[in-house]
């Protein structure tokens, strides 16, 4: 007898149980691109180096993009001159 009372409540439509008319409307599906992406976005190309150079010349000017980038190289060869001294230094004990 009591699995008999639960049958009605499984066939109720889903308003019965509360739900709001604004929970029942669907959202429509995201619309489709029809523009494929690009070979290299596809196959997650990182650009070369020159390309980089080239945007940044674009962007913030020659005069400031060689600034960046010189800022950077000497970063970059500071941190190797003192891994190299780190590495060649006799451990103290």
């Amino acid at each position: 007898m009591i699995k008999i009372a639960w049958l009605p409540l499984l066939l109720l439509p889903l308003p019965a149980l509360g739900q709001t008319d604004q929970a029942q409307q669907s959202t429509p599906p995201a619309p489709v691109s029809t523009i494929p992406p690009s070979r290299s976005v596809l196959l997650h190309h990182q650009p070369t180096e020159g390309v980089v150079i080239e945007r940044e010349t674009q962007e913030f000017g020659a005069a400031e993009a060689h600034r960046i980038h010189t800022k950077e190289q000497d970063e970059i060869d500071e941190i190797y001159s003192e891994v190299m001294r780190r590495s060649t230094q006799p451990e103290a004990k």
